[in-house]
């Protein structure tokens, strides 16, 4: 299933939103991917029920089941992520966050003196040392 849309269609509205700064496709993409991942969760449970009620549980050909679940389990942790990446995202354009230029650049001020926050105009900068 992941194949078949989220590589077509549904990216498109996640790169869109991205450049475009519209939350609501953010939003879509990720209730769309959740879905997705639930629906593939279930698909793999129960084709491994099916796979080890026909084989038996602790046979040598239900070992070739781990190898799956492993790939499987890594690949639904990379998603995952960058579903938690997205919405932080979309969480961001939410809150009018779209921009960290007003950060002053590293090394900017002494070490062991604290920035101003963004926005926030200094009448004297301290020296670059």
């Amino acid at each position: 299933l992941r194949c078949l849309f989220p590589c077509g269609f549904i990216v498109f509205f996640l790169f869109y939103g991205v450049i475009k700064e519209i939350r609501v496709l953010l939003l879509v993409w990720v209730v769309f991917v959740i879905v997705i991942l639930v629906v593939e969760l279930i698909v793999a449970i129960i084709t491994t029920v099916y796979v080890l009620s026909i084989v038996g549980p602790f046979t040598p050909a239900s070992l070739t089941l781990l190898p799956f679940w492993i790939i499987y389990l890594l690949m639904l942790c990379l998603v995952i992520y960058g579903v938690l990446v997205v919405y932080s995202h979309y969480q961001n354009l939410r809150d009018g966050v779209t921009d960290d230029s007003a950060a002053p650049p590293p090394g900017a001020y002494p070490p062991g003196t604290a920035a101003p926050p963004p926005g926030y105009e200094l009448k004297d900068p301290p020296p670059i040392v």
